[in-house]
């Protein structure tokens, strides 16, 4: 499921060869007011467990949504009870625990954000 802002059809190309469906949704009515069941629809729905782990990091850093209170209503896959650990093309160390708790600057969760592959 690929999610935007605005409201457009997918190819037929890319629909062929990549099975996928567009939702048009505003995630964000503006930064500090999320809209929470979307974003906890949408965590349900990631793969990715680095991208959620990322978003959780990030949202606990930022304040920007109740990472508990999405945790407990949303059944969002966050792998293991193990941290997740790289080095990141800066030399810092980028350390993820499962439920979004930081153990690194927010920062070098700018950078990993960015430089984050979706297919990992």
């Amino acid at each position: 499921m690929l999610w935007g802002d605005v409201r457009v059809a997918l190819p037929d190309w890319f629909t062929a060869r990549f099975p996928a469906r567009y939702v048009c949704a505003r995630l964000f009515d503006g930064l500090r007011s999320p809209r929470t069941a979307l974003l906890g629809q949408l965590l349900s729905c990631c793969t990715s467990v680095k991208a959620v782990r990322l978003f959780l990091t990030w949202a606990r850093e930022t304040e920007v949504v109740d990472v508990d209170a999405l945790l407990a209503q949303y059944s969002v896959r966050t792998g293991s009870d193990k941290r997740w650990m790289s080095h990141l093309a800066d030399g810092t160390l980028l350390s993820l625990k499962p439920h979004g708790i930081a153990t690194t600057p927010i920062q070098a969760l700018d950078a990993a954000l960015l430089a984050t592959n979706p297919h990992d």
